[in-house]
């Protein structure tokens, strides 16, 4: 019988379950609707773990079952935090965009790599692509399989930083002005405008970890 995703997902991340006391928790097959070969997130009393094959690619993300799951984060991101110094985190997340293209170097020097294979077919690289992520998954995050999220703020802390470092490097700002309409004073007409943060949301989060603490 030909393999579908979810089963691959579930046979190589069985560990979370054998090791870690996960349990099976979602399992979607392809969606006409959408670009998804499969999901299965896989959840214990802390933490969870999605697992999504994607049309070419194959995307692992997990975070805590307390939290929405918009703030989860990727394998990629804690290796990135774990491989750099705080130098070399300082020129990422930099405001100067004369930093631009050395924060582009740093950060695809330290891209996780699938392990070079000879494929049969799709279904074979899709297998090796699921294996590649279940073992950076162990490499990487076994803390936080462990419910252990000591780490959980420091990673969103430089997260946000990197994302607002991007807009920086690219001449931009992360805040910006919206109009919202004019009201009469005893002057005129005055123009009434709200500031609007890019990633919002993600300074809410991170404000409320800073408030578990």
């Amino acid at each position: 019988m030909q393999k579908t995703f979810n089963m691959m997902a579930v046979a190589h991340f069985g560990y979370l379950v054998g090791e870690y006391n996960f349990r099976v928790e979602k399992s979607l097959r392809t969606h006409p609707n959408f670009k998804l070969e499969g999901f299965v997130e896989f959840q214990s009393p802390t933490t969870f773990v999605s697992v999504a094959g994607e049309w070419y690619d194959t995307e692992v993300s997990f975070g805590r079952v307390m939290d929405d799951r918009k703030f989860a984060l990727s394998i990629g991101l804690i290796h990135e935090y774990l491989s750099f110094t705080p130098e070399e985190r300082e020129i990422i997340c930099s405001h100067d965009p004369r930093r631009k293209k050395e924060s582009r170097l740093l950060i695809a020097s330290k891209q996780l790599q699938y392990e070079k294979h000879e494929f049969a077919n799709g279904d074979e690289e899709t297998e090796y692509r699921v294996i590649d992520h279940a073992r950076w998954l162990r490499q990487y995050a076994d803390p936080f399989l462990r419910g252990d999220f000591s780490l959980w703020l420091a990673l969103h802390e430089y997260r946000l930083a990197k994302m607002i470092g991007e807009v920086r490097q690219s001449w931009k700002r992360e805040v910006s002005r919206r109009d919202v309409g004019m009201i009469g004073t005893t002057a005129g007409r005055k123009l009434i405008y709200v500031k609007e943060h890019m990633f919002q949301s993600d300074v809410d989060y991170l404000a409320r970890l800073k408030s578990e603490r």
